[in-house]
């Protein structure tokens, strides 16, 4: 989570998402790490259909090929590049994103399977939002960013579901060690890793991602009377806290909401007072969609 920057280059717009990914030094081995991390994930059933939308949805042929993907950071987090050009030729709007997964470092290798799991669920699904959607409010950002497909709630549950599998397996790393197995229990205990049946709740996910504590009533008064879409918003004890925020998911987003809306006001005039503006005017109805965008979202906001 984290905005990197916004930034409007040669008629292309770059929107850096993931905040500052500390990458790491390489250190010798560490290649050979990620690769046994990921030959892991995929010994797992859930690990390997992972694995196999991700190669599906990036155009691979083989399984190692994901390891181009793969960094080594001081959290485990995705960097997701979002560049839209702008032909004013054609007239035509082209989008791409590339992708960078970074695995914290200092983990146990069943942790870092984990995280790997989770991070992937991100990195493979399309962006969830339009950073220039001229109706993108941060209640809206919130939501769609915990439960919206591939946001934070379908992220826990594929890897508590990864979990599961590496439990139960008689063969894995948890079965070669107590201390692996109770590692992987702690992480997802609460969301049914342990119950019968072996299937994960969603909704106890859910429950947890909204559950900011004393946050509560700050949050809802920058919210405004939106925030009653948040219905799952509560002030009981906080229980995920982001990674780069080091707050509650809720409050981590508005802050992430808040830095990417800042930029794309700047960027929005700029495009509206430079030549940027050429290259929108010959495309139908790009002018008045920027004029909305600040008009909805940088009002009160500085030049």
């Amino acid at each position: 989570m984290g905005v990197r920057g916004l930034t409007w280059i040669a008629g292309a717009l770059l929107l850096l998402v993931g905040g500052d990914a500390a990458l790491a030094a390489p250190r010798a081995g560490e290649g050979l790490r990620l690769s046994q991390i990921l030959q892991t994930l995929d010994a797992t059933p859930a690990g390997h259909r992972l694995v196999k939308r991700a190669a599906v949805a990036w155009k691979l042929e083989r399984v190692n090929q994901l390891l181009a993907y793969l960094r080594w950071g001081t959290v485990s987090k995705t960097d997701a590049v979002l560049t839209r050009h702008f032909d004013p030729v054609t007239g035509k709007e082209e989008r791409s994103r590339q992708v960078v997964i970074y695995l914290r470092r200092d983990l146990p290798i069943e942790e870092t399977v984990l995280d790997l799991a989770h991070e992937i669920v991100h990195a493979m699904e399309p962006p969830l939002w339009d950073p220039y959607d001229p109706e993108l409010t941060a209640t809206k950002y919130i939501q769609v960013s915990i439960e919206g497909a591939g946001g934070e709630v379908d992220a826990v549950f594929e890897e508590c579901t990864v979990a599961n599998d590496l439990v139960r397996s008689k063969t894995g790393i948890a079965a070669r060690s107590p201390a692996s197995r109770a590692r992987l229990s702690d992480r997802c205990h609460r969301y049914g890793h342990e119950n019968a049946s072996g299937r994960i709740d969603r909704s106890l996910i859910m429950k947890d991602f909204y559950a900011v504590g004393a946050w509560r009533d700050r949050l809802q008064k920058q919210l405004g009377k939106e925030h009653r879409v948040l219905q799952a918003l509560s002030d009981d004890e906080p229980v995920l806290y982001s990674s780069t925020g080091r707050t509650p998911y809720p409050v981590a987003l508005l802050e992430e909401f808040e830095q990417m809306n800042e930029v794309a006001c700047a960027n929005s005039r700029r495009r509206e007072s430079a030549g940027a503006l050429r290259a929108l005017a010959s495309m139908p109805g790009k002018p008045a969609e920027n004029a909305r965008f600040l008009k909805n979202r940088c009002q009160g906001r500085g030049a």
